[in-house]
């Protein structure tokens, strides 16, 4: 073997030029050859089979700045990332050109430890080659220790790479966790790769990378518990190229050894597809250490179904809609028993602000006091729910660390030597990791919590402080200057030298280690606690119980950082789910415990993003998968009927708990529908869900292994829009499989008895066999309705003239057309005139059939109120439902927020009301085919249904859990209401409505199909993240969030656009981003239009930051599809409430399109648009778009409450 080796060397030699003194190693079954003379790795051989050859003379190891061995063959993302937090003399230090000279090697057999000690320029460079052990035989680890012997008092450090290179044969590579399919899936030859390119993993995770070389694969790791690494694959001058990048950043101090590393190379005999099903991912995960902290309580954490929520309130509100913890403990904890949930976590509630803590050991006043939190956790231990509490170990800022009394030495120092405005605080530091230690054991004894959750475990910030840095006297910003001296003079001048080697160990090794002391602080007094990390990667999950799953949050289930939900071929999006989800299993530690999301306080909420049913069924995923679900705060609201079937579903079943997880691909016949199956020893539920918003027929092969559990061969099945089903042995346990009824399913009269008389007050009194109802004399509307039982169903109904749903006070006088006529159908008609003292004046007909009452009104004059309408009341209501366009909303009725502050952040939502509401078609429009809400009662209830939702002209309809200060359900219709009002000037004139009333016979259940309505030969439907529109010359698809269109298609087939819509140039401000924009879908003259209006605003994932313009800048945007017409007419508008500084306002409309001969047309002719590229930036790929000027303003020009408008047609027959 040495002699073949020897030969291999001398050809090597030969060609590359270096020493022909080589120098094999062998130990056990690996056989390793390096150049005596600079050290430069020649071979790796396994069982006498070829590994690794160097045929490029590559060094073994590489640093930058200096790069001593020449800039590596590529660039790693994981270094340039870091560019923009580091000082310059870290991003652009010249490179330094020295060889390496081997002084000595020293090999140790019993340890299996090879060492290369090397001199290259001014640095002392120790190379550690770990052959096996006996535990792990196939496993190779090389870590290297760096030591700076220059004369100045440091060198600059910026990432080091540590290198193996191969010979290109036929070898292939797999990159696990991939995201897109079928990338995610597909094993990958390293010749498709071009002479110049590499492909990078992910430099956050520790995922491996899979590489065959001659029929072994090697599974390759990078540790990432210290610094974060990636691993790189090119090829560079013929020759394979494979590098370990660690995301080393700091100084070289003079004389003081650096470590970095190891890189992991684990051989085994199989080809990548084995590997991938065999375990020995996991295996090699053991092998490094990388496992569970001890201890963990997997039962009481893999049975735990998580509800999040601030005793202050939601983000959106500022924290305090809610009211403290006396308010959470009367409101919060009787929802969630009467849902199901078993564990409530506590954002934070330290003193002085959420997320800004100044002391732990103080509650934030505005939340109450200790004893009073003590209270609200004591409510939820005796409901049965464990308790987490949110713990900030960042602590915020300068101010906040002195007021803790905690040392300078706390501090995190940016690259300019400045103490940050927020994580001010050095997790790596003794003092301060003592101090989290104290407040997660005072947290635990004191105030009972049975868990913690650390917010960013991942510490967030480099700390770049030197030695010696203030010793010339510079107080850095955002530091008390008296404060300051008085700590340095007590440490003779200067701050002691960081506790640590380089700056980047604060991020991933220093969070690790806050984890690990908050965990010993919480089971110092709860030896049963556990505490879970804000942070996706699994690195983390060795210092925590619990760790997120943000990428299945952020990338897929809200569409954010890959191409969104609503503009994805859904198939693929599916597909990528799965396989993703799979892979997340299969390349990270066994047993890891996650997360699982679909929105939290970091995010708007999920359905504002991509409607109810998308939403709905993003839950349901949740669910399914192992791990822990999570519902965050309020957007329970509309859907507790659904968690209170799938909390009860996951009680019931141990297979989701803890049982194993095998996903299906190619078993299922529909690219839209996901397949999951959760199973034990002993039995298994088979998990489907239809992540489309089309109704699906779906066949399932059931895998041979799960088949005996299944008890079937083939299910095939259908699921409705968004719907998901759950399927054991015994049958289906959870499915919508039927066609709903309307609850009045016939608006033509029957002839059964009307009987019309009137009270001994005169009112007019009308019974039939379903109902009676009264209309008051005093204000002509309906004074109250029982139904067939004697069960009061309407309790009382006003005119609403509210100042932002405010009580405001009128007088109300009413003429009576005439008396009441019977109509030929036994029908009765009834109608009068209502006048206020305002001067407003609604005309009122009601028609009385058996069946149900129908109630037409009409705005004559409004006297001038901002907000006006009709308020229906129903006491001792159980709960509600709303059949909206994008699903059904389903609940228990109960009054929130009793105790809070209503408003919210003025620079992240315009829509500010006094109350909170369940429910307005404004922003969630009714089902266009059964435009449909009721309010439900222990027995019955009342159901409203608009009798064409075409036709109505109603300003907005809400479901309000109180108003006119009684907290009662209340219904109410506007025919004017100040936010939408300006929206529909000159478009909506008339204000009248159609709706009838009827008691409820049975609930409204879940669509099978989605709603699809014609009008005139143009069809209209809702996909739950937008509408899309089928005209015989094209389809178009628009967006939820502020109507943009998604894509326009020919009726080729061929797509002519996506993502266009109004933006403000130069601003970021654009239309789609207003999640709060109205929706209005209705006809005129026989032509479908749809109106959406809003606020431009900045597009973010968190609430938070100025997301509006000051003014705001309003805009409305009118859609008109015609069916005798090829174009789509778009009127678009611009309008501000209050004035505007001097600024130009250039309104352009643009448009994601590959298509040159696009143009637009106005009345003037054809507007040309003007080229533009790369303007897409959350795209994977650059994209070539247009952009068209529709309005040139000046601010300061601009009229108060007028409209600026453009008219311009698309034609997509191209």
């Amino acid at each position: 073997m040495s002699r073949i080796i020897t030969i291999f060397i001398f050809v090597l030699a030969t060609v590359y030029g270096f020493s022909l003194a080589a120098e094999d190693i062998d130990c056990g079954k690996w056989s390793f050859s390096f150049d005596k003379s600079s050290g430069i790795w020649t071979s790796l051989s396994y069982e006498d089979t070829e590994i690794l050859v160097n045929e490029s003379a590559t060094p073994p190891f590489n640093w930058g700045p200096t790069w001593p061995g020449g800039k590596p063959a590529f660039a790693s993302w994981q270094f340039e990332r870091w560019k923009g937090q580091c000082p310059d003399e870290l991003v652009n230090g010249a490179q330094i050109d020295s060889e390496y000279h081997l002084l000595r090697h020293e090999f140790d057999m019993k340890t299996s430890e090879l060492k290369l000690i090397y001199k290259t320029g001014d640095y002392d460079v120790c190379e550690i080659v770990h052959f096996g052990s006996t535990d792990a035989p196939t496993l190779l680890a090389c870590q290297l220790e760096v030591t700076y012997t220059g004369k100045d008092a440091y060198a600059p450090l910026f990432g080091v790479s540590l290198n193996m290179p191969f010979r290109i044969a036929n070898q292939r590579y797999f990159i696990t966790g991939g995201m897109c399919y079928p990338d995610n899936k597909t094993v990958n030859n390293i010749t498709d790769l071009s002479p110049i390119q590499k492909t990078e993993t992910s430099g956050y995770s520790s995922r491996p990378l899979l590489l065959e070389l001659n029929g072994r694969t090697a599974v390759l790791m990078a540790e990432s518990r210290f610094d974060k690494s990636s691993l790189l694959l090119g090829i560079k001058d013929g020759a394979g190229i494979l590098s370990y990048n660690f995301a080393a950043v700091g100084y070289l101090y003079r004389g003081r050894k650096q470590t970095f590393g190891p890189a992991y190379f684990k051989l085994t005999p199989d080809k990548i597809e084995i590997v991938l099903e065999s375990g020995a991912i996991h295996n090699m995960y053991d092998e490094v250490g990388m496992t569970m902290p001890k201890g963990r309580p997997d039962d009481v954490l893999r049975d735990s179904i998580m509800y999040c929520c601030s005793p202050g309130g939601s983000r959106l509100s500022g924290w305090r809609n809610l009211g403290g913890f006396n308010a959470a403990r009367k409101e919060i904890i009787p929802r969630l028993n009467s849902l199901g949930f078993n564990t409530v976590w506590f954002l934070p509630i330290e003193d002085l602000n959420i997320y800004h803590p100044y002391d732990y050991f103080k509650t934030n006043k505005s939340l109450g006091s200790a004893d009073e939190y003590k209270e609200l956790v004591r409510s939820a231990h005796a409901s049965g729910m464990k308790v987490m509490q949110d713990i900030v170990p960042h602590g915020t800022n300068a101010e906040a660390i002195m007021t803790r009394c905690t040392s300078p030495e706390v501090m995190a120092f940016d690259k300019k030597g400045d103490v940050r405005k927020y994580l001010a605080c050095d997790y790596l530091s003794n003092e301060h990791q003592e101090y989290m230690k104290r407040v997660a054991a005072y947290y635990g004894s004191e105030y009972g919590a049975d868990m913690l959750r650390i917010d960013l475990a991942d510490a967030g910030q480099l700390n770049w402080r030197k030695e010696g840095q203030f010793s010339a006297g510079r107080i850095p910003e955002n530091v008390d200057a008296e404060w300051w001296k008085e700590e340095l003079s007590k440490r003779g001048g200067s701050l002691a030298p960081l506790a640590y080697q380089r700056a980047s160990l604060c991020r991933r090794m220093g969070g690790l280690a806050m984890s690990r002391v908050i965990r010993e602080g919480l089971r110092s007094v709860n030896p049963s606690g556990a505490v879970m990390g804000e942070v996706q990667y699994s690195p983390y999950m060795t210092a925590n119980d619990i760790i997120y799953d943000k990428d299945l949050h952020s990338c897929f289930l809200r569409g954010f950082w890959y191409t969104p939900l609503a503009q994805a071929d859904l198939g693929n999006w599916t597909k990528s789910l799965s396989y993703y989800l799979e892979q997340q299993f299969i390349s990270e530690p066994a047993d890891t415990i996650r997360m699982r999301y679909t929105e939290n306080h970091d995010c708007y909420p999920t359905a504002d993003i991509v409607g109810v049913g998308a939403m709905r069924a993003a839950t349901a995923l949740t669910f399914f998968l192992d791990g822990i679900p999570m519902i965050y705060q309020d957007s329970d609201r509309g859907s507790g009927t659904q968690l209170k079937e799938l909390i009860a579903l996951r009680t019931a079943l141990v297979e989701l708990r803890r049982g194993k997880t095998l996903f299906l691909h190619d078993e299922i016949s529909v690219d839209t529908v996901m397949g999951l199956v959760r199973y034990t020893d002993d039995s298994a539920v088979l998990c489907l869900i239809n992540f489309s918003p089309d109704q699906v027929n779906v066949k399932i092969r059931i895998p041979e292994v799960i088949r005996e559990r299944l008890k079937q061969d083939e299910i095939g099945m259908r699921l409705g829009p968004w719907d998901y089903s759950v399927i054991a042995g015994s049958g289906v346990l959870l499915g919508n499989n039927t066609i709903p009824t309307a609850v009045v399913d016939d608006l033509k009269a029957q002839k059964l008895a009307v009987k019309f008389t009137r009270d001994r007050y005169g009112n007019p009194l009308i019974t039939t066999s379903d109902y009676t109802i009264i209309i008051s004399n005093r204000d002509g509307l309906p004074a109250w309705m029982e139904d067939s039982s004697g069960e009061r169903i309407l309790d009382r109904v006003t005119l609403f003239p509210s100042e932002r749903l405010g009580r405001k006070s009128l007088g109300i006088t009413v003429k009576w057309d005439s008396a009441e006529q019977k109509n030929d159908d036994g029908s009765y008609t009834l109608s009068n005139i209502i006048s206020t003292q305002g001067g407003a004046e609604i005309k009122m007909l009601y028609n009385f059939y058996p069946e149900y009452v129908r109630m037409s009104s009409q705005m004559l004059s409004d006297g001038n109120f901002a907000d006006i309408g009709v308020s229906f009341m129903v006491k001792n209501a159980t709960g509600y439902q709303v059949n909206s366009a994008e699903g059904l909303l389903d609940d228990d009725y109960f009054v929130a927020r009793r105790f809070g502050l209503p408003n919210i952040f003025e620079n992240v939502s315009w829509r500010r009301y006094n109350t909170p509401i369940i429910w307005q078609s404004e922003m969630i429009p009714l089902d266009l085919a059964v435009p449909q809400f009721a309010c439900l009662k222990k027995t019955g209830g009342i159901c409203f249904k608009f009798e064409n939702a075409f036709k109505d002209r109603l300003a907005n309809s809400m479901l309000l859990d109180r108003a006119d200060g009684i907290n009662e359900l209340h219904a109410v219709f506007f025919y004017k209401d100040s936010f939408a009002e300006k929206s529909l000037e000159g478009l909506m004139p008339k204000r009248a409505f159609s709706i009838l009333m009827s008691p409820v016979e049975k609930k409204i259940e879940r669509r099978s199909e989605r709603s699809v309505v014609d009008v005139n030969g143009v069809k209209v439907s809702n996909l739950s993240f937008g509408w899309r529109v089928e005209h015989p010359k094209y389809t178009v698809e628009l967006g939820r969030t502020g109507g943009h269109i998604l894509k326009m298609v020919n009726s080729s087939g061929n797509e002519v656009l996506k993502n266009a819509g109004l933006v403000v140039q130069g601003t970021g401000y654009c239309q789609e981003s207003d999640i709060e924009a109205s929706c209005r879908v209705y006809e005129e003259d026989g032509i479908l239009k749809m109106l959406f209006s809003g606020v431009f605003k900045r597009f973010g994932l968190a609430p938070q930051g100025d997301r509006m313009q000051t003014p705001h800048l309003h805009f409305r945007v009118l859609y008109t599809f015609d069916s005798s017409s090829p174009e789509v007419g778009v009127h678009a508008a611009v309008l501000t409430r209050n004035a505007r500084k001097t600024e130009k306002l250039d309104i352009v409309w643009t448009a994601m399109t590959e298509c040159s001969q696009l143009k637009l047309r106005n009345n003037g002719g054809i507007i040309e648009g003007i080229a533009v590229k790369n303007k897409f930036p959350f795209q994977s790929e650059p994209r070539t778009g247009k952009d068209w000027q529709i309005l040139e303003l000046q601010g300061h020009e601009m009229q108060i409450d007028r409209w600026y408008d453009s008219v311009f047609y698309v034609n997509p027959a191209l």
